[in-house]
This record gives C-alpha cells, structure tokens and sequence, in this order.
C-alpha cells in the first residue's frame, strides 16, 4: 500500500474521532438540558407560589421593590394583615425556610428555599410585620441562581 493511501486512513480515522467526540459532547449537552429542565419543572411543580411569581413575566423597575409583581403574589399568597404564625405556615408549605430579622425600626422575616435545583433563582422572600405582628408588606427577591 502506498504512502499516500496509508495517509488518507490515517486521516479519515482522525476526523471520525473527532466526529464521533462531537456527537458525544451535543447528545451529552441535550440530555443534560432536559435533565435540568425535568429539574426546574418539578421544582415550580412542588412550589406553587414561586411557580406564580415566575410565570408573571416580572420586567424590574428601579426603586425598593424592583419586582412588584411577584410581591403582588406573595400578598395574594400571603394577605395583609395575616398573623406571623399564618405567614410562617403558608411559606413553610411552600419548602421555604424563614430567618426572623428584627431591627428596631423593622420586624420581618427573609425566606427561602434550601435547595434550589440548578437553573432556579435562589429566591429571597421578605415579609414584613406591623406592631401588631401581622403582615403589613413583602419583598421578592430572585437571585441569579447556580450555574
């Protein structure tokens, strides 16, 4: 066999390897994208509220609340003038974990949930409770998630 034929299999043999690394690497891409997204699917399916403030379509607004939609779900989810025991409820059904934060000017709690798959925001929940200790306002908050 001449030179230049033992060439041309050394090279078809070459690209096809890189051929077949190619097709690894986009069927190892798109079964990573539907796992990810069979994870963030179920996520929103567990978190009912949550699932409500995404799908609002939020566009930021500057100011204290950059995401009034979502804080008019998270009132809808949890009324105004609802005890701390009811709010604590509600958002613990919803996975979240709530840190008590009072300050002499402000009595609130900051939420959120522990586990956020990859490709959820890590979500920052804030209610805010009057001197009665019932709701008086709220904040959403979603963070840049895990990459």
């Amino acid at each position: 066999m001449s030179w230049f034929k033992r060439i041309l299999i050394a090279l078809a043999a070459i690209v096809g390897l890189i051929l077949l690394a190619i097709v690894g690497v986009v069927i190892a891409v798109v079964i990573y994208d539907f796992y990810v997204r069979t994870q963030v699917a179920q996520f929103y399916k567990t978190h009912p509220m949550l699932r409500s403030m995404i799908e609002t379509q939020p566009v930021a607004t500057s100011g204290v609340d950059p995401w009034p939609q979502m804080r008019t779900v998270l009132l809808e989810h949890v009324p105004v003038g609802s005890s701390r025991s009811e709010a604590v409820r509600i958002l613990g059904a919803e996975g979240m974990v709530c840190t008590a934060i009072n300050t002499p000017t402000q009595n609130r709690f900051a939420c959120s949930v522990p586990d956020e798959p990859v490709g959820v925001p890590r979500w920052h929940v804030e209610v805010q409770f009057d001197e009665h200790d019932r709701v008086a306002n709220g904040r959403v908050l979603p963070l840049k998630g895990k990459l």
